[in-house]
């Protein structure tokens, strides 16, 4: 079907088993089940698929080594299965990678090397490699151009990497194929309860939710219905969700991922770097190449998240260039960066009363009281 046929079915079906909001990675893993299962699912994207935080990752695909000093131990045990997942479903597409975490202080081999092996043992044989200590002169030599004033030595730990758009569009493919309708340039702007008469035994009470919806090229004002409705937009749920409930509290926390994009001279090696812990707090920095480049991504708060952060302000550039600045033994001005981009990224805000010492990234549910 071309878009207007698109259009016309999505109007033409009475109610939709499942309209999933969101055409990310999230939103189109959602629809790939649903259609799978024979369900009638609508998918509709307000810019284009993957065009936001799915496409703007640090395409990495790891298992949360720093949720391990959280205690969630849970987390990372999935995410350590879906890693595994990953590689086996789209090998193209994703690979295992080194990573060396260069040690400066007598206690950081013990600590980090003691849960590393930790991470080992919750991957199970869906380890990647074994993680081992590394001397000055070996992690130097993975490492080239490491500053090496005060280098004690090093870890080795392995994760992967992916290409993260392509993975989406390999997903958004699939479940076309199983019978999703999915939609670009297509914005939901509005939810609302509503009844309806005919909807069946299905539906207890007759409940349904009416979405209406934008289409961004055509300016055509869609009215759809549907039994359940998915909210996958990422760092923006609270938008859609409190048109709803105006009165619920936020849901997620948004944060920030800010990378610059360099000349490959400046991490040489076939490992990537990571470095745990720097001045900005809980941030984690890590350092890879890919292809002719490489790239760093630090991690910050954000207050607010735009609608497309396609691009970095200059604070969080040289923000990231003085992160890495410490770590390398040349210098990495802003200016040095031939690209760099931010996504946003979002945390379940933590609940009233006194704060938690971290705000736990992991799945968040909101239901919708309807009486069903």
């Amino acid at each position: 079907m071309n878009r207007q046929q698109s259009l016309e079915h999505l109007q033409r079906v009475p109610v939709w088993d499942l309209l999933v909001v969101g055409g990310g990675a999230t939103g189109l893993g959602v629809a790939l089940e649903a259609a799978q299962r024979g369900w009638r699912v609508a998918l509709l994207e307000s810019h284009d698929f993957a065009s936001g935080t799915s496409s703007r990752s640090t395409k990495l695909l790891h298992g949360g080594v720093r949720y391990l000093a959280q205690g969630n131990l849970a987390l990372v045990r999935e995410a350590l299965a879906e890693r595994q997942a990953v590689l086996k479903i789209a090998p193209h597409l994703a690979q295992p990678l080194p990573f060396v975490m260069p040690c400066y202080q007598p206690w950081q081999a013990p600590f980090y090397g003691v849960g590393l092996k930790l991470y080992d043992w919750l991957a199970g044989r869906a380890g990647l490699g074994p993680t081992r200590w590394l001397g000055r002169e070996q992690t130097q030599a993975a490492l080239p151009g490491v500053q090496a004033l005060g280098l004690r030595g090093g870890i080795q730990y392995w994760d992967a990497q992916f290409e993260d758009a392509r993975l989406a569009l390999a997903v958004a493919r699939s479940a076309k194929a199983a019978g999703a309708l999915l939609l670009n340039c297509v914005q939901v702007q509005r939810l609302e309860a509503g009844t309806d008469d005919n909807a069946g035994a299905n539906v207890q009470g007759g409940r349904l939710l009416q979405v209406q919806a934008l289409d961004r090229h055509g300016g055509q004002r869609l009215q759809l219905q549907a039994r359940c409705v998915v909210n996958a937009t990422g760092v923006w749920v609270d938008q859609l969700r409190q048109g709803l409930q105006p009165e619920a509290p936020p849901l997620v926390q948004p944060s920030q991922g800010v990378h610059l994009v360099v000349a490959r001279d400046f991490l040489p090696g076939q490992q990537a770097l990571l470095v745990p812990r720097t001045q900005m707090a809980g941030c984690c920095l890590r350092c890879r190449g890919w292809g002719r480049w490489c790239w760093a991504a630090p991690t910050r708060r954000a207050p607010t998240c735009r609608a497309n952060p396609s691009r970095s302000r200059p604070k969080s550039s040289s923000s990231c260039a003085r992160r890495r600045r410490r770590w390398r033994g040349r210098c990495a001005a802003p200016t040095c960066a031939a690209s760099g981009w931010a996504c946003g990224r979002w945390w379940r805000r933590p609940p009233p009363g006194p704060a938690p010492k971290r705000c736990r990234a992991n799945t968040a549910s909101w239901s919708i009281p309807l009486g069903w």
